[in-house]
């Protein structure tokens, strides 16, 4: 069961350099996550997608171990089958103008999907047509014939930004986009900014999408007895969203936890029959969503509507573009993720996890057993930590509003403090000095403006410490508990990291 931020560090952890097969893979320097066993990379379609194989449940296991050898696709059915765990990173895009492939990264996947997902109907792609015809033309005169057909269609301040994104080359296509955008131009329009020449269309699924499918049912027939954990970034998000959505129910329960984070939302783009499948097993989906980030498109600003999954909207920094796209904004609070509003989030796990718990109802009832012990001990383990992290973030809201609170009083007391340092208006008998001392007589002075308001929202603020160092520590207390009961039974710990995913 891995931290918010490890989580981040395994997503991340796609853009290695290093990475390649039989490599080790690590977060942190130390963290054994597993080794890399096959890999698929550009069939044609330009996908990066890894699979690692875990043996052991030792996370400092040597790279000279043999339980640390990969397991490709190659090894014996016995051996495949004896895997204890899968994960598999589905890489995002190349950076225009890096890599052999990122052309059919952006042209014929990245740009077409979102087009798709926001429901602009439009025949092609500026972009697309660049990388037939970049050869041919001088990027002025590219430049030029973009602007003139763009002028046809959007009002000239686009065309004229779309002309200078081609004139400059398509490396610069993420800085026009931005400018679009600083600029006002409405989503619709920056879109369709992409693309007005030619006569072809792309829809969704891109061939990036169908190949990102075909690439996990394989992944899931090859280690028949081994949950998945499936990470994700940017362009690998919507692959991931895709090919999760194209899988079996019975392929379904191989799958243990997915996560992505900052890509487009493809659900309103998906087939209805493969929408309300997905839908069903969407607690085992996990959308981490930057809404400063101009990629991560098609989110709802709160909640989980109109998504496969549960949504967590993250509070974050801003930094540059490529930063807060690569997830360098994202806030944390020791390894925990901060949310934007932390006591929705928890009510959206929470009906995650009522759907899973009525998921298992119906699987008991098909069945003809009951709840087993380690089955109740997980939901009751699960009701636990919702109610301790109710109660911190609870708390922690309340302590900020003060603190809030605290900083208005203060500076409308210190302005007030000013005050009686000047001479009312209509007072000439007096000198400022006078004046001073004649609200220091009547018992106006820096210590009852200031200093008392000081103390009284100290009080409040002391208070409502304690109160969430409490829950802090109720909050610890459940989570050493469930962990000690984990390292007592290694089944347990087995069955729970597969439920609590």
């Amino acid at each position: 069961m891995y931290t918010d931020k490890e989580i981040i560090d395994i997503i991340d952890a796609e853009y290695n350099k290093n990475i390649g097969l039989g490599e080790v893979t690590r977060i942190n320097n130390k963290s054994y996550i597993g080794t890399v066993s096959h890999i698929y990379e550009n069939s044609g379609a330009g996908e990066q997608i890894y699979v690692l194989t875990n043996q052991t449940d030792d996370t400092t296991i040597k790279e000279s171990d043999v339980l640390a050898d990969p397991v490709p696709y190659t090894a014996s059915e016995s051996e495949r089958g004896a895997v204890e765990e899968v994960t598999v990173l589905m890489r995002g895009s190349t950076a225009p103008m890096a890599g052999d492939d990122w052309m059919l990264d952006w042209f014929q996947n990245d740009i077409p999907a979102a087009i798709d997902t926001l429901g602009v109907d439009l025949t092609t792609f500026v972009g697309k047509q660049l990388a037939y015809q970049a050869s041919k033309e001088t990027k002025v005169q590219l430049g030029r014939k973009v602007e003139k057909e763009m002028g046809k269609h959007f009002s000239p301040t686009v065309a004229k930004i779309s002309g200078n994104m081609a004139g400059t080359g398509v490396g610069s296509l993420s800085y026009g986009l931005s400018t679009l955008a600083y600029y006002g131009t409405p989503t619709n329009e920056i879109v369709g900014a992409i693309g007005v020449i030619g006569d072809e269309h792309i829809d969704i699924p891109t061939p990036q999408m169908k190949e990102a499918s075909r690439s996990l049912k394989e992944t899931i027939a090859m280690y028949p007895n081994a949950p998945i954990d499936i990470y994700a970034h940017s362009l690998g998000s919507m692959d991931v969203q895709y090919a999760f959505a194209s899988l079996t129910e019975e392929e379904m329960a191989n799958i243990r936890s997915v996560h992505v984070a900052n890509g487009p939302n493809i659900t309103s783009a998906l087939p209805a029959d493969m929408r309300a499948l997905a839908s069903k097993y969407g607690y085992k989906v996990t959308h981490y969503v930057d809404h400063k980030d101009l990629i991560s498109l098609g989110y709802p600003k709160e909640g989980s509507e109109g998504v496969i999954g549960v949504v967590r909207h993250l509070k974050t920094s801003e930094v540059s573009f490529v930063d807060q796209h690569m997830m360098d904004g994202y806030q944390y609070q020791g390894d925990r993720l901060l949310e934007e509003d932390p006591s929705r989030a928890i009510k959206d796990r929470m009906a995650a996890y009522k759907t899973y718990y009525e998921y298992l109802k119906v699987q008991r009832q098909t069945d003809g057993k009951g709840l087993s012990s380690t089955e109740i001990f997980f939901l009751d383990s699960v009701q636990a930590s919702m109610l301790a992290d109710t109660l911190v973030a609870t708390a922690q809201l309340a302590y900020n509003e003060i603190e809030v609170e605290h900083a208005k009083a203060l500076e409308i007391a210190e302005n007030l403090h000013q005050m009686t340092n000047q001479i009312p208006w209509g007072i000439v008998e007096l000198s400022a000095d006078e004046v001073r001392a004649t609200y220091q007589e009547g018992g106006v002075d820096y210590q009852t403006i200031v200093g008392d308001m000081t103390l009284h929202f100290d009080g409040k603020l002391s208070k409502a410490k304690i109160a969430l160092e409490k829950f802090q520590t109720l909050q610890t207390q459940i989570e050493s508990g469930i962990s000690q009961a984990l390292e007592a039974d290694s089944q347990l710990a087995r069955n729970f990291g597969l439920w609590m995913s």
